[in-house]
């Protein structure tokens, strides 16, 4: 669970790092350099510096808020293209479906996308033709169809991929953690057991 702990403080911690330098910057500045500040001062109108400091506070204010709420609801979202991304996998089980990975893009138009991609399952790499779909390098795509011709079912791109990988390595951890606590716990049961099965076996001696 300490890892747990860590990760998700790490997180929040590269979420909102930036922004809160940012702001703590803005705000603070102004009071460790008073002497740079009576000098701009002399050179900008009071009123149009102070509109301009509430200004920039205002727009690292923002900025800290939004980072906040995206961190916060990464974790949702992170969960979702993990059950996305198993549900491809699932699909491609299917007779006639294939996984794959796109590992570059030949060359798109506007009738669809020449590429080469790698077979999640087989690690075969091959060309495949997807009509009307050009997909990003690295995305991953459900396909159906033909060697070289291919129709897609389905995919996922590499930001909700990276989500993915992020929730599964996080559920990993958690299942880990999990089966730690249960054997510590099933542990200390049995401790508990065998002291009293002595305790028992004591009381015994001493009435006989």
């Amino acid at each position: 669970m300490t890892r747990l702990v860590l990760h998700e403080a790490a997180r929040w911690v590269r979420a909102t790092g930036a922004p809160l330098a940012v702001l703590a910057i803005v705000v603070v500045t102004p009071h460790l350099v008073p002497n740079a500040a009576d000098r701009v001062l002399r050179l900008i109108p009071d009123r149009a510096l102070s509109v301009a400091w509430l200004g920039a506070c205002a727009a690292a204010l923002a900025w800290l808020l939004t980072a906040c709420v995206r961190a916060a609801i990464q974790p949702a979202s992170d969960e979702r293209a993990a059950e996305q991304l198993q549900g491809l996998r699932d699909r491609a089980q299917r007779p006639g479906h294939v996984l794959v990975c796109v590992l570059e893009a030949r060359w798109c138009s506007p009738a669809g996308q020449l590429m080469t991609a790698v077979d999640a399952r087989t690690g075969e790499v091959r060309e495949l033709w997807l009509s009307e779909t050009p997909l990003p390098v690295g995305a991953f795509a459900l396909v159906v169809g033909r060697t070289d011709v291919a129709t897609l079912v389905d995919c996922i791109h590499p930001r909700e991929l990276a989500g993915a990988r992020r929730a599964e390595r996080i559920a990993a951890v958690r299942r880990t953690a999990e089966a730690a606590e249960a054997a510590r716990i099933s542990s200390r049961y049995e401790r508990n057991a065998a002291a009293e099965v002595v305790r028992a076996a004591e009381r015994l001696l001493r009435r006989t």
